[in-house]
């Protein structure tokens, strides 16, 4: 393994921190807008356990960001290794 040259990762990384930061603005864009069609309160709101549109859309949204965790999770062990 000395003699072979390192891998060249900066593509796929780039692709990568792409991925993440366009699933971040989708979410952020989601919560958003959500929130305010549905007229949720920032200080405090209770659960809503209707199969309401905008509650399916705001639960759909909060599983993104729940898989989105998980995907940084592994990243960050990754890394560490």
């Amino acid at each position: 393994m000395e003699d072979r040259e390192p891998f060249t990762l900066r593509s796929v990384l780039l692709i990568y921190n792409l991925a993440l930061v366009g699933l971040s603005v989708y979410m952020f864009y989601e919560f958003l807008v959500t929130s305010v069609l549905a007229g949720y309160s920032y200080f405090c709101q209770p659960v809503d356990y209707s199969d309401s549109e905008l509650g399916m859309r705001m639960a759909r949204v909060c599983w993104w960001f729940f898989f989105s965790k998980v995907i940084e999770l592994l990243d960050t062990v990754r890394i560490s290794q």
